[in-house]
């Protein structure tokens, strides 16, 4: 029997919309203020994979040791990965439709910071983090030094969703054909308030099923690695996506990936 084995890992916006427009990343390249203001006080960035602003990237990226601020009430369409200081010094909407799928995520040193009434965070059009003197339902407060930090959202690459604080951070999701199956594998760095996986499997990578559910570890800032074994793959094309849901009903797909088997 040969088995032939190709892995594909597609990440794509779950929204129609959002994929239609953005592209690509944006780093910060220097430090300073977001947008308003003379050119000398505003920060520079680099870009890739087709952006042209961050206004218009996939994904924005703060590196170490770059302080950008949003000094004026700002929307972007592209996830954060904060590595240095992000200041809220006003509003920053990530996107503007329920179910977006936008995240921002704090890594290492990281800092997200700001605690005025206007220093506001909202994703997918529900204010998550708010200063305001009596906050929306649902909103988290600012803590008492003014920033967030990694640790406060449950280890490396804790950070915020729809909801609030997202439940996990993943570092990888595999598959590989295994004697007459085909064998998931994937890893958390960090978990909170977590409650289980749903494994969902598709022939045409668009229409997917549930084939099993994993328990989490509710929450840890310990690595925790996770297998399953699908017996019965389908003959051609394999796709597989992870759907995790935490113990407030808050859900967060994650990347597919496709194996082709081959008997």
């Amino acid at each position: 029997m040969f088995l032939r084995l190709i892995f594909i890992f597609i990440g794509f916006c779950y929204s129609s919309n959002l994929f239609s427009q953005c592209a690509g990343t944006a780093t910060a390249a220097s430090s300073g203020n977001w947008n308003a203001g003379p050119g000398a006080s505003k920060a520079t960035w680099t870009f890739t994979g087709g952006a042209t602003s961050p206004n218009d990237a996939c994904t924005i990226i703060i590196p170490f040791g770059i302080t950008v601020t949003i000094n004026n009430n700002q929307t972007w369409i592209g996830s954060v990965e904060i590595n240095g200081v992000l200041d809220l010094g006003n509003q920053l909407n990530l996107g503007t439709t329920t179910g977006c799928g936008l995240t921002l995520k704090i890594f290492g040193a990281g800092l997200l910071a700001g605690n005025g009434s206007s220093d506001r965070l909202i994703i997918c059009g529900k204010t998550v983090v708010s200063g305001q003197p009596v906050p929306p339902a649902g909103a988290i407060d600012w803590p008492a030094d003014g920033s967030f930090s990694a640790s406060d959202l449950g280890g490396a690459g804790g950070g915020f969703g729809e909801t609030g604080v997202l439940p996990i951070e993943l570092l990888f999701f595999t598959a590989n054909t295994f004697k007459e199956s085909v064998k998931l594998n994937w890893a958390t760095a960090s978990e909170l308030n977590f409650d289980f996986f749903s494994i969902e499997k598709s022939i045409d990578g668009l229409n997917f099923k549930e084939i099993s559910k994993v328990k989490g570890y509710g929450t840890t800032t310990d690595r925790q690695d996770y297998s399953l074994v699908d017996e019965k793959p389908y003959l051609g094309k394999n796709y597989y996506r992870l759907k995790s849901v935490d113990f407030d009903g808050y859900s967060e797909y994650f990347d597919v990936v496709m194996v082709y088997f081959d008997r």
